[in-house]
C-alpha cells in the first residue's frame, strides 16, 4: 500500500526458498513518483552485513588494543 493508498502487485524477479505463498505483505521500498519501480527490502544488505562487519571490526579493535598493550601476542614483532 502506497502513501496514496494505492495497491501495487508485481512478481519478484527474485526467487524464496520456502517459495512465498502468494497475497503474502513483504516489505519494499518503492519510488513514490513511479509506485510500480520496487525493490525487496534487501534485509541482507542493510541488516546482516552491516552487524556482521561492524562485529569484525569490534573483534580486530579488541584484538590490536589487547597486542599494544602486550597483554596477548597478536603480532608477530
Amino acid at each position: 500500500m502506497t502513501d496514496k493508498n494505492e495497491l501495487i502487485t508485481k512478481q519478484l524477479s527474485i526467487g524464496f526458498n520456502p517459495p512465498m505463498s502468494v497475497g503474502r505483505k513483504l516489505s519494499i521500498i518503492y519510488n513514490p513518483s513511479d509506485p510500480g519501480d520496487i525493490v525487496t527490502y534487501p534485509k541482507i544488505q542493510l541488516e546482516v552485513i552491516p552487524k556482521l562487519l561492524t562485529a569484525i571490526g569490534v573483534t580486530v579493535l579488541v584484538a590490536v588494543a589487547l597486542d599494544v598493550f602486550e597483554i596477548v601476542n597478536i603480532i608477530p614483532n
